[in-house]
C-alpha cells in the first residue's frame, strides 16, 4: 500500500470500479478517504473473494455485504502512537497540537514520552505543532514510515499566538498574547457535577471567577457583581443571569463555537461596564451535509440542527430548548430549594402553616443563525435568540380563606446581523447592528373571602440598540493597530402600580442614555521576548454630557519557552447598574431591576491592576496573577427613599498548579483575596471569601470519562439585617450562634460519562451521570436580609443534586 503512485501500482478506486464491472457489483466508500490510496494489481482477478481478501491485506479496510450484490467498505481506524523531538537538540517536545482534516487544533494527552493520536486513518492528513516551532503536515501512513517520529524545526518567530492549551480541563485554554482565557466547545472536556456542557458552569473552573450560591449565572469575577460584567451572545447583551433565578445558563450550548473570557483589564475595544468579559460566539460553519442533535436530562430537552442552504454558500442553524413543566426531578427540587429559600413559596415558609396550591415553573430559549459566505473573504451573519421564564404560584391558608398569588416573567429577545471582510491581506473589518429587549415583571395579588385587598405589578425593561465598526489593519509580521467606533442607545422603563386597601401608589420613569464609543489600540512585538499593546477608549454619554478617556495597557515577556511574565492595567466606566445588595436574594425581582445613570445615579468607574507570571513544562503548569480591582460609584438602597453612594475594592491572587500524567491530568486552584466595601464605613463585603481552594481529577478512558472536583471555601461574613419597622415578618433583632464570619463551607462534585456509540461510527451518543454537592453538604451562607424569620433566618448554598443526560448529535 502507498499513498504516493508508483509505477507499477494502480489506484484503489479504480480496482474497485474494475472489479464492479467484473462482478456486476456495486460497492459504497467515502471516496475522499480513499483517493489517495494505492495497490499492486491483483494476481486473482477473476475470483471476487480473493481480490477483496487481498485488498483488505494491502489497506485497512473491511467489506461488509449486506446485500448479494451490494458492498459496504469501512475503514479501519486504529491508534498510532508517535513521538515529538526537536531536530536541533534531540529533546522530547512535551506539550503538542493536532489537526486532522479540517478540524480545529486539538491538544493530544501524552504518555511520559509519547502521544497517541485516536481513530486515524492512513490517509488523514495532519498537522503537528508546538509552541516555537514551526508546524509539520504529513499523513498517518508518513507518520507510519517515520518509525512513529516526527522531528520539528525550532522556530524563532514564536510570540504570533501563544496559546496554553487545556489551561484547565480541556478546552479551556489560555491566551497568553491575549491574557485572557478561551473556551473551545468543540473539544471541551468533562466538568465535575455537570454533564452537558453548560458554559457558566464552566467559568467557575477558572481561578478568580465564582459563584458563591452554587447558581450557574450568578458569577463573580474578581469581587466584581454579575452586574459589573459584560456579557454577550453574538454581540447581543444579557441583562439576567439565566434561567429559573440564574441556575441554569440561557442558551443552547449546541450552537456555541467558542467563549473568550476576560478577568481583568478590558481590552480597549469593550467598555460599558466595570468588571470582566464573557464573550460568547456561534458556530459558523457551512456543513456539506445537515447536522443535528437531540439533548435530554432531568431537568429540560433540546435539539438543534445546521443544515446547507447553497452548498458552501449559505446555511441555516437552529437551536430550542425546555423545560417539562409538570415535572419536578431530584435537580430541579434542588435548585427550587435553593432559589426559594427565605421567600413566601420556601418550604419553611409554606410549611404547616400554609398551602401551596400552585407552583409553575416554565423556561425555554430558542436561537436561529442564518450564514452566508458569498467567497473566501466575506462573511454575513444574522443571530437571533429568544428567552422566555415564567414562574408562578398560589399560597392558601389552612382555612383558604387568605390567598396569595405571584407571577413573575422574564423575556429576552436580540438580533445581530454581521458583515466580516478581509478587504486585504492587511485589513479586516467589522460592521454590526444588534437590537434587543429585555422585560422582567411581577404581580403579586392578595384575597380575602374572595375580596381583593391588595395587587402590586411591577416591570423593569431595556431597550438595547447599537451600531459598531471595527478595523484591523497589520502594518507587519509584528504590529498591528485596531481601531474602531460604536454608537448604543438605551432605553430604561420601571413601571410600579400599587393598589392596598382603595389606595392606589404609581412610580413611572423613562430614561434614555446614548453612548458615543471610539477607541484605538497598537500591539508591537519588541525583539523575541516582549509583546505591547497599548490603547484609548473614549465615551460619550449623553445623560450627564461627559466625556471619558479611559487607558489600557498590557504587556507580556517571554523569560524562556516555558516562562511568561504579564501585567496589564486599565480603566472602563458603567452606564447601566444594580443597587449593591448585602444578599444573594435573586427570588425578590427588585433586586434585580436596572438603572441608568443620572444626575441622581452616577457612573461608575472601575480601576484594575494586574501584574504575574506563568511556567508550562514537561506536563507541569503552574500560573499566578497578582491583581487590585477598585469601583467607584456604587449604590446601596438604604430604604425606600434614601441611596448611599460608596466604592467597592478586590485585593487577591489566583493561583494554578497542574500536572499531566500518563493517565489523568490533576490541577488544583487557589484564591487568597479581600473584598471590602466603603460606604458609610469600611466593612468586608457580604460575599467575601479570603480562601477558594478547588481541586480536580480528570481520568479519561477511551469512551469513558471521569472528572472529580472538591472545593473547599471560607465562610462569608455575618451581616445582621437592619429592621425596617415592626412585623411579623420583621423582627427587632436576630440572635445568631456566628461571629464575624460563617463556617467553612465545602462541597465533592463528580460527573461521568460513556460514549456507547462506536468511534467510527456516523453518530455520536453518550450518557452521562453527575451529582453536585455529593455528600449533601449544609454550606451557611449568610442571614436573608428581607423578610426574615427568626426560627430560620440562614440561606444555604445548593444541596444533592443529582442529573442524568443522555445526548445524540451527527
Amino acid at each position: 500500500m502507498a499513498l504516493a503512485q508508483k509505477q507499477t501500482q494502480i489506484r484503489i478506486i479504480d480496482a474497485l470500479k474494475q472489479l464492479e464491472t467484473a462482478h456486476s457489483v456495486s460497492f459504497s466508500y467515502n471516496p475522499k478517504l480513499l483517493e489517495n490510496l494505492w495497490v499492486d494489481p491483483m494476481s486473482d482477478f477473476e475470483n471476487l473473494k480473493s481480490s477483496l481478501d487481498e485488498l483488505s491485506k494491502a489497506a485497512p479496510l473491511r467489506f461488509d455485504n449486506p446485500g448479494s450484490e451490494f458492498y459496504s467498505i469501512i475503514p479501519i481506524r486504529s491508534n498510532v502512537s508517535f513521538e515529538v523531538l526537536d531536530r536541533q537538540t534531540g529533546e522530547a517536545i512535551p506539550v503538542v497540537f493536532a489537526k486532522v482534516g479540517l478540524k480545529d487544533y486539538a491538544y493530544l494527552y501524552p504518555t511520559p514520552v509519547k502521544f497517541e493520536l485516536r481513530n486515524a486513518f492512513v490517509t488523514d492528513s495532519i498537522e503537528l505543532s508546538s509552541r516555537f516551532y514551526s508546524a509539520q503536515k504529513m499523513t498517518v501512513e508518513d507518520l507510519i514510515e517515520s518509525n512513529n517520529q516526527v522531528w520539528l524545526e525550532p522556530d524563532t518567530l514564536y510570540l504570533e499566538n501563544v496559546t496554553v492549551m487545556s489551561y484547565t480541563i480541556s478546552g479551556i485554554n489560555a491566551n497568553i498574547e491575549q491574557q485572557s482565557m478561551e473556551i473551545d466547545m468543540s473539544d471541551l472536556g468533562l466538568i465535575a457535577g455537570e454533564t452537558d456542557g453548560d458554559i457558566l458552569q464552566v467559568l467557575k473552573t477558572i481561578p478568580g471567577i465564582k459563584s458563591p450560591t452554587g447558581k450557574a449565572g450568578a458569577l463573580m469575577m474578581r469581587g466584581s457583581t454579575y452586574d459589573q460584567n459584560l456579557m454577550y451572545f453574538d454581540n447581543i447583551p444579557l441583562y439576567h443571569t439565566g434561567h429559573y433565578f440564574g441556575t441554569i445558563s440561557p442558551y443552547n450550548q449546541a450552537v456555541v463555537d467558542k467563549v473568550d473570557v476576560h478577568r481583568g483589564s478590558l481590552p480597549a475595544k469593550w467598555s460599558g461596564k466595570v468588571g470582566g468579559l464573557i464573550d460568547i460566539q456561534t458556530k459558523s460553519e457551512i456543513p456539506e451535509k445537515v447536522k443535528g442533535g437531540a439533548l435530554a436530562n432531568t431537568i429540560y430537552a433540546g435539539g438543534y440542527i445546521n443544515s446547507p442552504i447553497v452548498k458552501d454558500k449559505v446555511s441555516l442553524f437552529v437551536s430550542a430548548r425546555t423545560n417539562y413543566p409538570e415535572y419536578s426531578s431530584a435537580k430541579m427540587e434542588a435548585y427550587s430549594e435553593l432559589n426559594l429559600q427565605g421567600s413566601r413559596v420556601g418550604s419553611i415558609q409554606t410549611g404547616k402553616d400554609n398551602n401551596l396550591d400552585r407552583f409553575d415553573v416554565r423556561f425555554n430559549d430558542l436561537n436561529g443563525k442564518l450564514i452566508y459566505k458569498p467567497n473566501g473573504k466575506n462573511e454575513v451573519t444574522s443571530t437571533l435568540l429568544r428567552i422566555s421564564d415564567d414562574f408562578g404560584f398560589t399560597i392558601l391558608t389552612p382555612d383558604e380563606d387568605l390567598k396569595e398569588t405571584g407571577d413573575s416573567k422574564l423575556f429576552n429577545w436580540g438580533m445581530t446581523t454581521q458583515w466580516t471582510s478581509s478587504l486585504t491581506d492587511q485589513w479586516n473589518t467589522s460592521l454590526s447592528h444588534t437590537y434587543s429587549v429585555f422585560e422582567l415583571s411581577q404581580v403579586s395579588v392578595s384575597e380575602q373571602s374572595g375580596n381583593e385587598i391588595s395587587n402590586k405589578n411591577a416591570k423593569n425593561s431595556i431597550s438595547d440598540n447599537r451600531v459598531s465598526l471595527d478595523m484591523d489593519y497589520k502594518v507587519s509580521e509584528k504590529t498591528d493597530f485596531n481601531f474602531g467606533y460604536s454608537f448604543a442607545q438605551q432605553n430604561v422603563i420601571f413601571d410600579e402600580t400599587e393598589v392596598e386597601t382603595g389606595m392606589t401608589k404609581d412610580k413611572h420613569t423613562d430614561d434614555e442614555g446614548l453612548t458615543h464609543s471610539a477607541y484605538m489600540s497598537a500591539k508591537r512585538h519588541l525583539g523575541q521576548k516582549f509583546i505591547l499593546e497599548g490603547g484609548m477608549h473614549m465615551d460619550h454619554f449623553s445623560v450627564t454630557s461627559e466625556l471619558f478617556l479611559d487607558p489600557r495597557f498590557m504587556i507580556s515577556c517571554f523569560l524562556t519557552k516555558s516562562f511568561y511574565l504579564k501585567s496589564s492595567a486599565g480603566r472602563s466606566r458603567q452606564y447601566l447598574f444594580r443597587s449593591f445588595l448585602n444578599d444573594f436574594d435573586d427570588f425578590r425581582l427588585g433586586n434585580q431591576f436596572w438603572n441608568l445613570a443620572d444626575s441622581n445615579h452616577g457612573v461608575q468607574t472601575g480601576k484594575q491592576y494586574m501584574i504575574g507570571g506563568l511556567f508550562d513544562k514537561s506536563g507541569w503548569l503552574f500560573d499566578l496573577e497578582l491583581y487590585i480591582k477598585d469601583t467607584d460609584g456604587l449604590e446601596r438602597q438604604v430604604d425606600p427613599r434614601t441611596l448611599e453612594t460608596g466604592s467597592l475594592r478586590t485585593i487577591g491572587m489566583d493561583l494554578l498548579l497542574k500536572k499531566r500524567f500518563q493517565a489523568f491530568d490533576l490541577w488544583g486552584s487557589y484564591t487568597l483575596s479581600h473584598a471590602e466595601t466603603d460606604f458609610s464605613e469600611i466593612q468586608d463585603a457580604y460575599f467575601d471569601q479570603t480562601h477558594v481552594l478547588n481541586l480536580m481529577l480528570l481520568i479519561p478512558r477511551d469512551r469513558w470519562n471521569l472528572s472529580l472536583a472538591w472545593g473547599l471555601m471560607s465562610g462569608m461574613p455575618v451581616e445582621i439585617p437592619t429592621p425596617r419597622g415592626p412585623g411579623p415578618d420583621q423582627p427587632t433583632t436576630i440572635d445568631t450562634p456566628y461571629d464575624d464570619r460563617f463556617p467553612i463551607q465545602h462541597q465533592l462534585d463528580l460527573s461521568a460519562t460513556y460514549q456507547f456509540s462506536k468511534p467510527e461510527a456516523a453518530w455520536k451518543g453518550v450518557v452521562g451521570l453527575s451529582f453536585i454537592n455529593l455528600y449533601n453538604k449544609e454550606n451557611l451562607i449568610n442571614i436573608f436580609q428581607n423578610g426574615v424569620k427568626p426560627d430560620n433566618p440562614y440561606r444555604y448554598g445548593i444541596g444533592f443534586s443529582p442529573n442524568l443526560q443522555l445526548s445524540i448529535s451527527w
